[in-house]
């Protein structure tokens, strides 16, 4: 039985793992994406400081979620934290804290509840270095002031180990743009490209537009949300294997 290849970085989805296993598939786990701060940290320090001259803070990532945590877990600002809006639940999970509004886990969901909102900014983007510009673009476009912040880089691994993670799947499961180019790369089109799955809507998007085909999209993007996606396509025991790649909204 050929494995199931959980590529996402370490400490991500810390149970998916054991939820395979218990459903009867092989795991292995070679993590092909990590993060890291950006390499010039004073533009985030210095917008962190000042985080109650924003009206407002939009979050595309739970990784962008989680730096912005860490950062109030470390030194509160001493005043009311700006309403924060994410993209979707995974991302208001890693904040753990209330927000204001919630897409649908896309980022033209998250810019359109914004502008509904009577939103005037300054709202403060924490985005990675590599990311969709749908979000400032779509609120610029509505006269809404947006400051850009870089609070992480996503660096991914060389083609050559995503081929080797991919070598023998018979699907891949995708949780991020940025995982999806790199397939795109690893796995030209005249290479034999196995049929993929999604960890959200924007993931499927960006799947698609690169030529892939989106077997299915986690109906929630958590554990249990990848789990049952994995199941509609891959038969537990035999059939059907995937590679698991990537984290979600980088």
């Amino acid at each position: 039985m050929r494995p199931i290849v959980l590529t996402h970085s370490a400490g991500a989805f810390p149970g998916l793992s054991d939820a395979l296993r218990s459903a009867g598939t092989a795991v292995r786990h070679a993590p092909l994406i990590r993060f890291a701060p950006p390499a010039d940290q004073s533009r985030l320090d210095r917008a962190l400081a000042r985080l109650a001259d924003f009206r407002a803070i939009a979050l595309t990532s739970p990784r962008a979620a989680t730096v912005l945590r860490r950062r109030l877990d470390r030194e509160p600002i001493g005043a009311p934290l700006p309403p924060v809006w994410v993209v979707g639940p995974g991302t208001e999970a890693a904040l753990g804290a209330p927000v204001a509004g919630t897409g649908d886990g896309t980022a033209a969901s998250l810019a359109e509840r914004l502008i509904r909102s009577g939103m005037t900014g300054p709202v403060l983007f924490l985005c990675g270095e590599r990311r969709l510009d749908l979000v400032p673009t779509l609120l610029r476009g509505a006269g809404i002031r947006v400051d850009e912040v870089v609070a992480y880089r996503t660096l991914v691994a060389a083609r050559e180990a995503v081929r080797a993670a991919c070598v023998d799947a018979s699907a891949i499961v995708v949780a991020s743009p940025s995982v999806a180019e790199l397939l795109a790369t690893a796995l030209p089109i005249i290479l034999h490209r196995p049929p993929t799955i999604a960890l959200g809507p924007t993931t499927a998007v960006a799947l698609a537009k690169l030529g892939f085909t989106v077997g299915a999209i986690a109906d929630m993007p958590t554990e249990a949300g990848l789990v049952r996606a994995v199941l509609k396509t891959v038969k537990p025991g035999g059939g059907r294997e995937l590679a698991m790649v990537g984290e979600s909204g980088t």
